[in-house]
């Protein structure tokens, strides 16, 4: 029989096994059942694989493999591991949707893009809010509608950014907002995404029969001033925002 040491980390290691075969975040009771230990084993286990930061615990109790335990092994196919996919939000990405907003506020991030996921007071509403603000007939008096989409990670289910694309300008998005309003997660960033997520959010303005799209950004942001020329932006002008700060607006072709 294993020395006791060496058992508790033979059933790490079977805890992390399991969290990597799973498609989906796996709750407590699941891997207790999966693995045949109790769920007191397996809550200490995977407490000690949190604070090690090779599993993360999200909001409603369940667990995934942290971004750590990738790292240990070589990706045969980066590409496809970071490829995004734009989706329309929904109840079965609830718990990345709800982590993305909680990163957000931990970071002091704004949610750009997001279609108020800052303001909801609860998920549902959130939904209904994006679903209604997508219409003519339903969006808000002084909006335009939008289409918001999660930029997901396939391979892992997660929840990267997020892009919204307004299907027309008003005053106000003529002058700072644009077509587009784009995020991504803080634990995310400098891996390249917010040019998925651009690039494929000026597809759906090409789908929506928008010819050029207007994107902007702050002068002193000079990383998404970089996301929008390599997506094919040129710089139409330079407009006083507010609290002094200066908004750059760039022109994109989408056919």
């Amino acid at each position: 029989m294993p020395e006791p040491g060496v058992q508790s980390v033979a059933r790490a290691f079977h805890i992390l096994e399991a969290l990597a075969r799973a498609k989906r975040p796996v709750a407590l009771q699941e891997l207790s059942a999966a693995l045949g230990l109790s769920k007191s084993t397996v809550h200490r286990l995977l407490a000690c694989l949190v604070d090690l930061g090779y599993a993360e615990h999200l909001p409603g109790g369940r667990y995934r493999p942290a971004q750590k335990l990738a790292a240990l092994a070589p990706d045969p196919h980066p590409a496809a591991r970071d490829h995004l996919r734009l989706v329309p939000p929904s109840m079965a990405l609830k718990e990345e949707i709800v982590s993305y907003r909680a990163e957000c506020i931990a970071a002091k991030s704004a949610m750009d893009g997001t279609g108020g996921l800052a303001s909801a007071q609860t998920f549902s509403e959130y939904l209904a809010a994006v679903q209604a603000g997508a219409r003519e007939e339903t969006v808000s008096p002084g909006h335009v509608p939008a289409t918001t989409l999660c930029a997901l990670r396939p391979a892992d289910g997660r929840v990267v950014g997020f892009a919204n694309v307004r299907h027309r300008l008003n005053r106000a998005l003529a002058e700072r907002g644009g077509h587009i309003g784009y995020s991504v997660r803080p634990s995310e960033r400098r891996k390249g995404y917010a040019k998925q997520i651009l690039r494929q959010a000026l597809e759906v303005c090409r789908a929506l029969g928008i010819p050029r799209a207007l994107v902007t950004c702050a002068k002193d942001n000079i990383a998404s001033a970089h996301t929008i020329l390599a997506c094919g932006g040129v710089l139409g002008d330079e407009r006083p925002g507010a609290d002094g700060f200066v908004i750059q607006r760039y022109w994109v072709q989408t056919e």
